[in-house]
């Protein structure tokens, strides 16, 4: 899935996104267009937009636009 359409997906509101990444497994779930749950392993982070969760370095230091080509079984 390629970021535009990630961000479209959790714009929607439709559902949570999954992810393994660098061993752990991450996901964000959109609750309300102004509160999204973030998760990487044991972390957690509430976002407040999609471009939040696109930008902020929360997935073991990066964010999710730049690791969209290495996340492993991606679920949404």
């Amino acid at each position: 899935m390629m970021e535009l359409d990630i961000k479209n997906y959790l714009n929607n509101l439709i559902g949570c996104v999954t992810f393994e990444y660098n061993g752990y497994i991450c996901g964000i779930d959109p609750l309300a267009h102004d509160n999204f749950n973030m998760w990487c392993g044991t972390k957690k982070h509430t976002a407040q937009s999609v471009d939040e969760v696109m930008k902020t370095e929360f997935f073991e230091g990066k964010a999710l636009e730049n690791i969209i080509d290495d996340i492993m079984e991606l679920d949404y």
